[in-house]
């Protein structure tokens, strides 16, 4: 589904309303004594593609405005919205073909006072699209319920879980839900220098908690990150780069660098053609990205569970 981007401050900006891919990711630690979550750092990207001709994409590239903090605003059809406040252009790719044009826009999030503007880089109270959690599968054939709940995040589906573990059990998990509302990244942002709450994951009604009730400090000390994911950046891995992913928004990588990664992941995004040196010249079908009836993803990713050699039940037996 097409979303509308606009820019509210500074200023009062369409920025087009064909938005088909957009990613927020921050990432956060957890410190085993106080279990306090500490949000760390943040990127916003947009990827914007059309045929050429008019309607132009207005570019977010003002060299006005390219220091300021700006708020922008993501909204869909039902209206249901995201806005973004604090973020900063870093960096921007643009590309174009006779018959398609596209840009690639990253920000940064930045804040002047730590305990309050982390928690409103992104608002989601005004997201609430419908979701059912399913009950089958397609196909017919035995279906695996995963369910999270994680404070105000309740019953909430799971679509893939994934674990790496140990000698000590569980090592680190990542999940991938519905983004819809309480959401997650809206739910962890609001947890700023406050303590963990529990995770609860369920597999088939099993339930796994971590910490387990009674525990003083955790297993260990956490490192992870909140990922919602739409349009061609949905083709990220869930194999191997849904942990680069990690590395990408902790290591304090140049713009360039991560800029350069997320311009390969919407480049190979399923679409009519894939733009290489071969198809360069061809001009019956373009690369634009699709639309997409389906939700955004969120992506809930933490590692270090048991780091401090202290043993964490297995979530997959």
């Amino acid at each position: 589904m097409p979303y509308k981007l606009v820019q509210t401050s500074p200023g009062n900006v369409d920025i087009t309303k064909n938005l088909e891919s957009f990613l927020f990711c921050y990432n956060f630690t957890v410190e085993k004594a106080s279990q306090n979550i500490i949000i760390s750092s943040g990127i916003f990207a947009a990827y914007i593609s059309q045929k050429s001709g008019k309607p132009f994409i207005k570019s977010l590239d003002d060299p006005n405005n390219k220091e300021k903090k700006r708020k922008l605003e993501i909204s869909n059809v039902a209206e249901h919205k995201i806005t973004i406040n604090n973020a900063k252009l870093v960096n921007s790719r643009f590309s174009q073909f006779s018959n398609e044009v596209s840009q690639l826009h990253l920000f940064n999030f930045e804040e002047e006072d730590e305990e309050k503007d982390k928690r409103e880089w992104i608002e989601t109270k005004g997201w609430s699209p419908k979701f059912k959690n399913p009950s089958k599968n397609d196909d017919g054939k035995d279906f695996l319920k995963h369910i999270l709940e994680f404070d105000q995040v309740k019953d909430r589906y799971i679509y893939s879980l994934s674990t790496q573990s140990t000698s000590n059990g569980t090592e680190r998990f990542a999940l991938v839900l519905p983004f819809i509302a309480n959401s997650l990244i809206g739910t962890v942002l609001a947890q700023h220098n406050k303590k963990l709450p529990k995770i609860q994951i369920s597999v088939d009604d099993k339930p796994w908690s971590y910490p387990k009730s009674g525990d003083q400090e955790l297993p260990g000390a956490l490192n992870g990150f909140i990922m919602v994911a739409e349009g061609a950046f949905k083709s990220i891995a869930l194999s191997g780069e849904i942990d680069d992913f990690l590395q990408l928004v902790t290591s304090h990588k140049e713009s360039d660098e991560i800029i350069k990664n997320l311009s390969k992941i919407v480049h190979r995004y399923p679409t009519p053609i894939s733009r290489t040196l071969n198809t360069v010249s061809v001009t019956s079908s373009n690369s634009v990205v699709p639309s997409d009836p389906e939700l955004p993803m969120e992506v809930f990713y933490i590692e270090g569970l048991n780091s401090s050699n202290n043993e964490v039940e297995m979530i997959v037996k």
